[in-house]
């Protein structure tokens, strides 16, 4: 009896010390939350000691260390929807805090100043990078993307393996810079008109019922009437001006994508959308045949009428379960189009979509936006170099992780594959998302110029952000001057181009200044201002 004892003790001090080794030091950035003996529960948060251990780059972190990148108070609650119910690996929404309990906002890791923070969960992404890598393609092509940094967590001495720590979609200068809305009740003109950001997505964590958003008044093809939900600002901060506004600004861009006119740059959508971040959106939801796009995780936001009238779609956001990581509505399968999916995956869809592309010039534009990121962001060099850099700093931490968690070679719902192991998985992620794009470039050379309307003349201005020189490619019904201004934010013009161009598709090229930042363009058709916008040289 002694001796069986004896063996017991001796197995379970030698399991502990198994788990106990399984951390010393990390390449990665550790993440320590102490909840002082309570439990993180879905709603309410709860306060907690928040640090992260930071060394520097290329340099080893301990838990021992004293170098913190953060050290304070912040709230804690679970998140996300089905991703709270696959494992005891659970995501986390962080609030900032100072000692007095009010928010914080800081930078995190040299990512943005902000509040609210997510700590994403990769579990049944075993690459752990789905979710990094579509938001520095995305980052690459758009205004902005969220940006992201991997870490290992600790939570009361207890090792929790991979996150991903996320800057959150959020109206604000660091991140999607749009203005602040007046919420005023008598807020009347320019300071009614913006700035919204609205999402079509799941009702989880919905305490506002129909007073979260409205139903669209159009249904088209098979699809469901889109509920729309007001994210910026929260629905119980608005009052009935904003929200009547904002609606009837929907409303009538849906009126105009349904109407007999539909295709026409003054009377269809085009007056009341950005084309190219529809595009954008709509290659990126593509390209990674994103199991959730379209019907949630969907967000689009509008500025004031003074910096933009139009609609943008955007910020793109949740791609877990993207680039072939999904076993229903045929995620898996690197063929078709997600927007046309026939099945329980577009019913809910926004009927935009499909609209979209019965206009030759949407395809159009989406055939020449795809082409020319196939030789930059989207060229499978790029796009290999990224998830290799990603991959790298995390080779040892991910063996921890599924030492932690050990489901590398078990299924995870929803994902049909198990590869075995880590290069494995990563090898399934590069050779899918080259034969995707390899049927998207072969489905695009059918979208043919044949019945473009003639009045076309929307300028398309690419890549933005940009590095050395941005795009500016449009069509003209008639030859015409084409100036340009490039200026800086104190309005010193940087860069010139007047010249008179051709009918039909031109393109030019602009080398931009060296410094970084945002600089503005102006662009006139026959000394008449005809569009002002941003360019961002990274």
């Amino acid at each position: 009896m002694a001796r069986n004892l004896y063996l017991i003790c001796a197995f379970l001090l030698f399991s502990i010390s198994v788990k106990a080794q399984i951390f010393t030091e990390s390449n990665l950035p550790i993440v320590v939350i102490n909840t002082n003996g309570k439990a993180i529960v879905d709603e309410p948060k709860i306060e907690v000691d928040f640090k992260i251990i930071y060394n520097g780059v290329g340099k080893i972190n301990r838990l021992t260390d004293t170098n913190y990148d953060y050290v304070g108070k912040a709230a804690i609650e679970l998140r996300g929807s089905s991703s709270q119910s696959i494992s005891e690996k659970k995501p986390y929404s962080i609030e900032l805090h100072d000692a007095a309990g009010n928010d914080r906002e800081a930078s995190i890791l040299g990512m943005a100043k902000t509040e609210d923070w997510a700590l994403i969960a990769p579990y049944s992404d075993k690459t752990h990078i789905r979710d990094a890598l579509t938001y520095r393609l995305a980052g690459d092509m758009m205004a902005w993307s969220p940006d992201t940094r991997f870490c290992e967590l600790f939570v009361n001495n207890d090792y929790r393996g991979i996150y991903v720590i996320t800057e959150r979609i959020k109206r604000s200068k660091d991140l999607l810079n749009i203005a602040k809305l007046d919420t005023f009740p008598n807020a009347t003109g320019d300071a009614l008109t913006g700035g919204y950001i609205l999402k079509v997505d799941k009702q989880t964590g919905n305490t506002q019922g129909i007073e979260a958003g409205w139903s669209s008044n159009f249904k088209m093809y098979s699809y469901n009437r889109t509920f729309f939900q007001y994210h910026y600002p929260e629905p119980a901060s608005m009052k009935t001006p904003q929200k009547d506004y904002i609606k009837n600004a929907v409303k009538n861009f849906e009126t105009a994508l349904v109407g007999a006119d539909f295709t026409d740059s003054v009377k269809g959508y085009r007056a009341y959308f950005d084309v190219q971040s529809l595009i954008d959106f709509c290659i990126i939801n593509e390209l990674t045949k994103n199991l959730d796009g379209y019907r949630i995780s969907t967000y689009f936001y509008k500025d004031r009428n003074s910096i933009n009238p139009k609609f943008k779609m955007g910020p793109v956001w949740d791609f877990n379960l993207a680039l072939g990581n999904g076993n229903f509505c045929n995620a898996v399968s690197p063929y078709g189009w997600q927007y046309l999916n026939t099945n329980e995956c577009s019913i809910n869809n926004p009927f935009w979509w499909q609209r979209f592309f019965e206009d030759p010039y949407f395809k159009k534009a989406f055939r020449d936006r795809w082409l020319a990121l196939r030789k930059t962001t989207l060229s499978m060099p790029y796009i290999n170099k990224v998830i290799d850099s990603m991959t790298t700093v995390l080779n040892a931490p991910q063996g921890r992780n599924f030492r932690r968690w050990d489901y590398l070679t078990k299924y995870v719902w929803p994902v049909p594959q198990i590869a075995g192991t880590y290069a494995g998985e990563i090898d399934f992620l590069k050779n899918w998302t080259a034969t995707r794009m390899l049927w998207i470039d072969d489905e695009v050379k059918s979208f043919h110029l044949s019945n473009l309307p003639k009045d076309v003349k929307e300028l398309d201005v690419f890549p933005n952000p940009t590095t050395t020189q941005v795009h500016f490619a449009f069509y003209l019904n008639t030859v015409q001057r084409v100036s340009i201004n490039l200026y800086n934010a104190t309005g010193q013009v940087m860069t010139q181009y007047d010249k008179t161009q051709a009918r039909g598709d031109n393109r030019i090229e602009i080398n931009t200044p060296s410094v970084s930042g945002v600089y503005f363009y102006q662009f006139f058709l026959d000394g008449k201002l005809w569009r002002v916008g941003k360019v961002f040289v990274k």
